[in-house]
């Protein structure tokens, strides 16, 4: 989430609404209001100090999360579709021969 600075610039200093900064940085309005809110719950206010960086305020932020969720990589994905489509094969007609 390296957009954080820029969605609580965009708030506190332009004064834009949720929904004009979740068009702005190209995130959902949901994690707009989701920063937002635990910008207030920390208790951080504007301006930041000139020492804290994205990752920083990001563990400020969100301090169980670690990180960013990584993405799943794509042979996992070809491995999961497979498995998913010889399940649903199975189901299909394994149960459809023993009259289920």
């Amino acid at each position: 989430m390296r957009k954080i600075k820029e969605v609580l610039r965009l708030y506190h200093d332009v004064h834009l609404s949720e929904r004009a900064i979740s068009r702005s940085v190209n995130l959902s309005r949901d994690t707009v209001l989701r920063i937002l809110s635990r910008f207030s719950e920390v208790g951080l206010s504007r301006p930041l100090n000139s020492d804290i960086d994205d990752t920083k305020l990001e563990t400020l932020l969100f301090p169980n999360s670690q990180g960013r969720p990584q993405a799943v990589p794509l042979y996992i994905l070809r491995e999961w579709k497979g498995r998913l489509f010889w399940v649903v094969t199975m189901v299909i007609y394994g149960f459809a021969r023993v009259g289920l």
